[in-house]
């Protein structure tokens, strides 16, 4: 974000901090994991922290469809809009913060 520390900000360089929302643990298929939680539950417990993708819309590899998630939490998005990256938990992101969202790819061995 260019201009959001030094210069006429009123922000120094040396406060300005960011942090990392990590992915609920676990996986969407496990009832018991954190991230089935995130993704399924409209009310999560209060130890589940972080982020999920929910995404009615998901197909898999040959095309058929392949929802994530409930499709309550996406019940009031367009029919052709039906994803949310949900925050929950101390996953929250900080009041009047700003969010970058950034994909990254595990190496290939």
């Amino acid at each position: 974000m260019t201009g959001g520390c030094g210069g006429d900000s009123g922000v120094s360089c040396d406060t300005f901090c960011g942090c990392e929302i990590d992915q609920t643990p676990g996986v969407a298929s496990d009832h018991g994991a954190e991230l089935y939680a995130c993704q399924n539950d409209l009310i999560v417990a209060a130890n589940v922290d972080g982020f999920c993708v929910i995404d009615q819309g998901r197909t898999d590899a040959s095309s058929a469809p392949a929802p994530l998630g409930n499709p309550t939490l996406v019940a009031e998005c367009p029919a052709n809009e039906k994803r949310l990256l949900r925050f929950v938990g101390a996953g929250q992101p900080a009041s009047g913060a700003t969010a970058f969202i950034g994909c990254t790819a595990s190496p290939v061995n």
